[in-house]
């Protein structure tokens, strides 16, 4: 005789089964059950909890001549192959993991989420001061201009100097503002002086001289500091 062991979740597909089993006649007989189990998430979910289904599988068997039909016996059984004690560790192990991950985003986002708006809040600062820099005329002392891109660009060099999620973040981005402040006052001068300078219609011998005065007194004001 052959017979096999369906669950009531998967009713076409075997638990376990045998073949060429002999059983006496109106006697009791022992037939070893090895379960296969349908699939991976079947195993995941008995390493979480037991299996409850005690009712609901069938026992089928059948003529191993296949003379006769098969003969369906209901059955009440327990399919579980993880133990108590590997299944509590195995929970316990889980929900630690899972803990100390939830903890870990958690004090990454708090820390990158605020870190990250600086960072932008910084480069949109930034930004106007590359297009000012770059549109001051000829008018103003070339070492002068190069004096301010090159504040500008430090100022972008130690902005990308740190990550996001760097302890120090916070100090250089206070740093970066700071110094940000400073160009963009000095900036601002600059333009102005670039405007005067073009609106400025003078006949004097002395008008080259009052240029280059103001220039140098904006120029040992952006050095000095």
């Amino acid at each position: 005789m052959n017979w096999a062991l369906t669950s009531p979740s998967t009713p076409s597909r075997q638990l376990c089964g045998g073949q060429n089993v002999s059983l006496p006649a109106k006697g009791i007989g022992f037939a070893d059950c090895i379960p296969r189990w349908p699939g991976i998430l079947d195993h995941i979910q008995n390493l979480f909890k037991p299996d409850g289904s005690r009712s609901g599988y069938q026992l089928v068997l059948y003529d191993a001549n296949g003379q006769a039909s098969p003969k369906i016996i209901p059955a009440d059984a327990t399919a579980d192959c993880t133990d108590p004690t590997r299944r509590k560790w195995f929970k316990n192990t889980t929900i630690i993991f899972i803990l100390i991950f939830g903890g870990v985003c958690s004090l990454g986002l708090n820390f990158y989420v605020p870190n990250k708006l600086q960072r932008l809040n910084a480069k949109e600062k930034l930004a106007p001061l590359t297009r000012k820099t770059a549109d001051l005329s000829s008018r103003i002392d070339s070492r002068l201009a190069v004096l301010l891109r090159l504040e500008r660009s430090r100022l972008d060099d130690l902005l990308r100097s740190r990550m996001t999620l760097s302890p120090d973040f916070g100090g250089v981005v206070a740093l970066v503002l700071a110094g940000i402040s400073k160009l963009q006052a000095r900036v601002d001068l600059a333009q102005q002086m670039d405007l005067a300078l073009a609106k400025l219609e003078m006949s004097s011998p002395f008008r080259e001289n009052l240029q280059c005065k103001v220039q140098v007194a904006l120029f040992e004001s952006v050095t000095s500091a």
